[in-house]
């Protein structure tokens, strides 16, 4: 989160955490990923991890979450309908 400079970390933390419900309650697939939450960045916050209650958290050491071995690959697009 010390990255984030477009707005304050409460209104971040308050928006994630928004997003985060609202894909539970449309039980929508849920992956959370970290970065380096041991060494780096530090652990996810708090709120988060409340608001999600069983989902597991990926620690990954890589930028992009895909090169992650770990992270779920997505599914492929299904065909475009004429």
């Amino acid at each position: 989160m010390t990255g984030v400079r477009d707005y304050s970390t409460g209104e971040l933390k308050h928006n994630v955490v928004a997003l985060a419900k609202a894909a539970k309650a449309l039980r929508l697939p849920i992956i959370v990923t970290t970065t380096a939450r041991d060494s780096m960045w530090g652990p996810t916050f708090p709120e988060l991890v409340e608001a999600l209650p069983g989902v597991s958290i990926i620690d990954r050491s890589s930028v992009n979450a895909f090169d992650a071995p770990r992270s779920p690959r997505p599914s492929p697009r299904p065909a475009a309908r004429s």
